[in-house]
């Protein structure tokens, strides 16, 4: 199967024009930059992986090949002359704010790698997340979600109920856990040397589960949880 590339780059100039932009513009690096950003995504580097050759974070490199993308070596030129503002002003704000309404998963270290490189502002994370604040953003922790689930999964499910059964026809969801008494903890800090009391008993549960959505759901638990025992568990 071949893969495809999600967010393509525009072939927008020959690798020999480009090539050659890239050595006419070597005393200007910020241009520089983002010029080898892109010749090493003609080159087939992810996004994520040009992004590290050059040195910014995978959603400033998002942002460059969006602006390659759609105006050329033009949009490229950073947003502003001379020496470097002391803060961003409205119209960057607005700019900015649409720019981050694309996505639900900035983090606050990205935003203000993101002001730096487009805007040449510098902030502390204080006064990023005073920003955010401003614009509405929400705070908190992701909601996760399979990258394999389908972008339709309850339209889907709905018609499962519309599907004809035979009588011993079951449809559900089986899964596996192992909940144990010794999971990880996340870190903590302190001045002396962090503690913390916890039961150290070693008894894992491995707990089998199906829910079935047109029959009776239940729970069981085997001594072993191998692919194999999966496979065979049945009631």
């Amino acid at each position: 199967m071949v893969k495809t590339e999600m967010y393509p780059i525009a072939m927008l100039l020959p690798v020999e024009e480009l090539d050659r932009r890239i050595r006419s513009l070597e005393k200007d690096a910020r241009v520089l930059k983002r010029l080898y950003f892109v010749r090493y995504r003609y080159d087939g580097l992810s996004v994520e992986e040009a992004a590290k050759r050059v040195g910014v974070t995978r959603m400033v490199g998002y942002e460059w090949q969006r602006r390659w993308n759609q105006d050329g070596v033009e949009g490229l030129v950073p947003r502003f002359a001379g020496g470097r503002p002391s803060k961003l002003g409205e119209e960057q704000k607005k700019e900015l704010k649409s720019f981050l309404a694309g996505r639900d998963d900035w983090t606050t270290v990205e935003v203000r790698d993101l002001i730096l490189e487009e805007f040449g502002v510098e902030y502390t994370l204080k006064q990023v997340r005073v920003i955010l604040k401003g614009f509405g953003m929400k705070h908190g922790k992701p909601y996760q979600q399979d990258h394999r689930r389908p972008v339709d999964a309850e339209e889907q499910l709905k018609k499962l109920g519309e599907i004809s059964l035979l009588d011993s026809d079951i449809i559900g969801f089986l899964d596996k856990s192992s909940p144990q008494t010794t999971s990880n903890t996340v870190r903590v800090r302190g001045f002396n040397k962090p503690r913390i009391a916890k039961n150290t008993t070693r008894i894992k549960a491995n707990t089998f589960g199906f829910y079935s959505l047109n029959g009776s759901s239940l729970v069981d638990f085997q001594e072993d949880s191998k692919k194999e025992d999966v496979c065979l568990w049945k009631r």
